[in-house]
């Protein structure tokens, strides 16, 4: 097998969530390998697309739930999603495959030569997009009033408290 056969067995990386395994409670990588994946004739041809020179990414390190304190499980819904996308990415799964920013992105071996084989899928797959927030000023406002609204019921608290002490001949 020549280098680039080597460089393009990897059909599929995806990173897991830390306390999805009993032995570990560290992320850890599954890694998907591929004898071939060029689509053709032949003996050995593969009937899906041409996957040659690619290579998908899935992050799935914020999936799932914590069952226990330890433990970490996916929900159906979580398995069937990833699973789903990385069919619809080899060819045999429904639609038209597309990349999802901080959940999968298929990328070519040779930007990842490029990038110095950086394989990490948190990193591949980037940042999901942020949530359209409030502009600051707003947020100032609001946590600004919620924090003398606090402030005032921390004072009546200590005079309901100071008011008892005093009634039961301890205030000071």
């Amino acid at each position: 097998m020549s280098d680039p056969d080597r460089a393009n067995t990897v059909d599929c990386i995806g990173g897991k969530p830390g306390p999805l395994f009993y032995t570990t409670q560290i992320p850890v990588s599954l890694w998907i390998l591929a004898n071939n994946k060029q689509s053709g004739t032949g003996q050995e041809a593969c009937p899906l697309r041409d996957r040659s020179g690619q290579v998908p990414f899935f992050d799935a390190r914020d999936l799932g739930y914590m069952r226990t304190r330890t433990e970490r499980n996916l929900t159906d819904e979580d398995r069937s999603g990833i699973i789903q996308a990385y069919h619809t990415w080899r060819g045999d799964g429904d639609g038209e495959y597309t990349d999802v920013p901080g959940v999968c992105r298929a990328d070519t071996i040779d930007n990842l030569e490029k990038n110095g084989w950086v394989l990490t899928p948190g990193q591949c797959v980037g940042a999901a997009p942020k949530e359209d927030s409030k502009p600051f000023v707003e947020k100032m406002t609001r946590l600004s009033g919620e924090l003398r609204a606090q402030f005032a019921e921390s004072d009546r608290l200590q005079a309901v408290i100071q008011a008892n002490f005093e009634r039961l001949g301890s205030g000071e």
